[in-house]
């Protein structure tokens, strides 16, 4: 730097060092760009091929809203305050000879989101998600690609809080925010809510009436409203 008075005046060397700097790391940007590119395309062509071998473990009840609920997490292009740049629905691995699906992979050059459909949050859901999902998706993806990993779970009813076989109160809502889950309600024509408390959720129905399987209501008796 060349100083004139009070003032620092910058020499050619200067700025040229700025500019290889900027340079250097405009060119790791894209390195890093074109890593994640690579990766979601050869997660893509792994999911392709193993539903080729495999196509009946992914033809299920459920999975055109698990596909609808992928096109709106695409539309709103982030969850939880993270970037989606794909998203891979039903998206399979092999563990000890096995398959095992999520029903969308998000991901960035940092992060993944692991997440689950639920036409009604459960405890049950919840919990399996929690001890069986997650862990062996965070295990194998996490390690494979190096990127934090977060579970996520899209429902459109909630059961309210009952009693477990343990006797204490569960609330399927609270169990989820509780374990860093992101909560996201969908509603009408794929409107999709972030969920920050259970007070979010205003309306429930009670265990036992809804399984979340079929989506038929309870039946009501002839005289009854």
């Amino acid at each position: 730097m060349i100083t004139r008075g009070s003032k620092r005046v910058p020499t050619p060397d200067d700025i040229w060092q700025i500019l290889e700097d900027a340079f250097r790391l405009q060119k790791d940007t894209l390195r890093l760009q074109e890593e994640n590119a690579r990766e979601i395309k050869a997660l893509q062509r792994a999911v392709a091929e193993d539903r080729k071998r495999h196509g009946d473990f992914y033809r299920g009840e459920g999975e055109i809203r698990e596909i609808e609920c992928a096109g709106a997490l695409r539309a709103k292009g982030e969850l939880g305050g993270i970037k989606l740049d794909e998203i891979l629905e039903n998206f399979g691995i092999r563990h000890l000879g096995q398959p095992r699906d999520i029903d969308f992979l998000g991901l960035n050059c940092e992060a993944m989101v692991v997440g689950e459909v639920k036409r009604t949050l459960s405890a049950d859901n919840v919990r399996y998600f929690l001890e069986a999902q997650l862990p062996l998706f965070s295990d194998i993806l996490g390690h494979a690609f190096g990127r934090r990993v977060v579970g996520a779970m899209v429902f459109t009813l909630a059961h309210s809080a009952a009693a477990g076989a343990d006797g204490k109160m569960e609330d399927p809502v609270q169990m989820a925010l509780d374990a860093g889950v992101i909560l996201v309600r969908s509603s009408g024509k794929n409107k999709l809510e972030e969920i920050a408390s259970p007070a979010d959720v205003k309306r429930r129905i009670k265990p036992g009436k809804n399984n979340g399987k079929t989506g038929k209501k309870t039946p009501v008796k002839k005289g009854k409203r």
